[in-house]
């Protein structure tokens, strides 16, 4: 059986913990759970349609579902549910999944992420954003991926996948895969605190360029390690090695003997070596940070 609800449409859905693994402890980005006993609220401008068969609601056109501070737009928003099972009513027992496709935008009170397509598993408390442009926006951050991103809410993880980056002001850090962890304070998210890089790893900004095949990015810190076959390029001077810093607050970098002290796994046996050009007169801006 299919209802349809036409015009400037609003349909309030209160909907009851059914097994949502995430309803009360998830952490990390504070997406809308869609769990919990906190009404969702579906808005669309070109009608919502339930299909109650199919047990799913379907909204078009300037679509979005709301629950509390946090919402979910697209051009189409879909909302799959299951039923109370045993019930006369056959009413609705929780939200199973969502699709949305088409200019997704999800915002909280702290982040806002957008791609061209998004699903989200509630059971699993798994989202993926897809898309040539995803990106996530979180404080002073922003992430991008050309293939998609995916979040584990239990886990407060995000992958994203294929040429990622994350940038702050004019630096940035890129890699073919980036691992982001995320804090939570209380039950809102306050940011990500860690992003590993992977697989043609690179730090840069305006000035200075840093290449290696893996990396660390320690948020709160502002430091990026950099790890093996290092390169830093500062205008005509080259500096190799296997770890190096980068300051992502004062746009500093530099080259350090050995691997980072928390990490025993890796036994670099390789020495510093620079290629300076004297005749640079980005000389001594090159190693004012040093001399200081």
């Amino acid at each position: 059986m299919v209802y349809r609800f036409f015009c400037l449409c609003v349909v309030a859905l209160y909907v009851m913990v059914g097994g949502g693994a995430m309803a009360d402890g998830a952490r990390g980005i504070d997406f809308p759970s869609l769990s919990g006993d906190e009404e969702v609220v579906i808005r669309a401008r070109h009608g919502i349609e339930w299909r109650r068969d199919e047990r799913r609601y379907i909204a078009r056109g300037d679509a979005s579902v709301r629950q509390g501070d946090k919402a979910i737009y697209a051009d189409m928003l879909t909302l799959i549910y299951r039923e109370e099972s045993d019930t006369m009513e056959g009413g609705m027992g929780s939200i199973k999944r969502l699709e949305a496709e088409g200019h997704v935008r999800i915002e909280t009170a702290s982040e806002r992420a957008m791609a061209d397509k998004g699903t989200y598993d509630v059971m699993e408390g798994k989202i993926m954003l897809t898309g040539e442009s995803v990106s996530i926006h979180s404080g002073a951050l922003t992430m991008h991926a050309k293939n998609h991103f995916t979040y584990w809410r239990e886990l407060a993880l995000g992958v994203a996948e294929g040429d990622a980056s994350v940038q702050k002001g004019d630096a940035m850090l890129q890699g073919d895969v980036l691992v982001a962890e995320f804090l939570q304070e209380g039950d809102r998210a306050t940011g990500i605190s860690m992003i590993e890089a992977y697989g043609n790893v690179r730090v840069s900004d305006a000035a200075q360029h840093v290449r290696g095949k893996q990396g660390t990015y320690h948020v709160e810190r502002g430091l990026a390690d950099i790890m093996g076959d290092v390169e830093i390029v500062y205008g005509r001077h080259t500096l190799r090695g296997e770890h190096a810093q980068f300051d992502f607050d004062k746009g500093v970098s530099r080259l350090v003997a050995g691997a980072p002290a928390d990490d025993d796994t890796l036994m670099w046996k390789k020495r510093a070596r620079a290629v300076i050009q004297l005749d640079d007169p980005t000389l001594d801006t090159f190693f004012e940070e040093e001399t200081q």
